[in-house]
């Protein structure tokens, strides 16, 4: 059912890293603050500037939601197509030198998610989900682990707040509750990573803290679509915490967060 969109949207997120991200890896790259602890580099705009240009040369049509100051969010909420782009995903990461950074991507219609890319340049994955398709990386299909305890889990857990200080808060009464009864908990910095590695297999489970559409969109259609289950309805997206997981785990990490509320 989107074949073209399969088709077009890898070599835009590879492009868009080769053209406007690679070049700048060896030299001091401008970083400009955007807001309390939170940053943006010359690259972030560069990307999204390429990406934009390709999806309206390629889907006039069609409305954008990206995160550096582009907001068509009204066309979504009416059902609209809407192209929700986050053109460095773990820009933190990025500009720190760490390469668990990526280009994600989804096509929304009637307000959910229906086909998503996400790309770790670092590691040479391009990641691709559709509704109702599965997920891959590279072409071969990924799903998440199977037949894993709560105890056996290594969980993912979102960037701690820098701007509200009551999900702040409540993020760190939930990593000692969470640290008692898994096997570790990991911070990447980056939402792409976070869900790749849970579709992937490699963790059993993410939480967030986040409303932004970029940051949530791509990678939980991935890890739906690779077998997890979430909490998490873009219908109604009012939660403060996202959480998605294999399916046997989820309802005991619910019922630790709910405990620390």
């Amino acid at each position: 059912m989107y074949s073209r969109e399969r088709k077009l949207i890898p070599d835009i997120l590879i492009k868009a890293y080769e053209t406007c991200i690679k070049p700048y890896l060896d030299i001091t790259i401008s970083v400009y603050e955007k807001g309390t602890n939170d940053i943006v580099t010359r690259c972030d705009l560069k990307s999204q500037e390429y990406i934009i240009e390709q999806l309206r040369s390629l889907f006039p049509s069609d409305s954008i939601l990206a995160e550096e100051n582009v907001a068509d969010e009204e066309a979504m909420s009416a059902g609209q197509r809407t192209w929700v782009v986050d053109p460095i995903d773990g820009t933190v990461n990025f500009a720190a030198g760490v390469p668990i950074y990526g280009i994600q991507i989804a096509l929304v219609e009637d307000r959910l998610p229906v086909f998503a890319a996400l790309y770790l340049p670092a590691f040479g994955e391009m990641y691709l989900a559709e509704k109702g398709q599965g997920a891959t990386c590279n072409g071969e299909p990924i799903h998440v682990s199977a037949d894993m305890t709560t105890a056996q889990s290594l969980v993912s857990f979102g960037d701690l707040s820098p701007r509200d200080a009551d999900i702040r808060s409540a993020q760190l009464k939930n990593i000692p509750q969470l640290s008692e009864q898994i096997r570790r908990l990991r911070i990447f910095g980056a939402a792409c990573f976070d869900f790749i590695s849970l579709a992937a297999g490699h963790t059993q489970a993410h939480i967030m803290y986040s409303h932004n559409p970029w940051d949530i969109f791509p990678g939980w259609l991935l890890v739906t679509e690779a077998g997890a289950v979430s909490d998490y309805d873009p219908l109604h997206p009012e939660a403060r915490i996202i959480c998605a997981a294999n399916p046997e785990i989820l309802n005991d990490l619910l019922n630790i967060l709910n405990e620390t509320k």
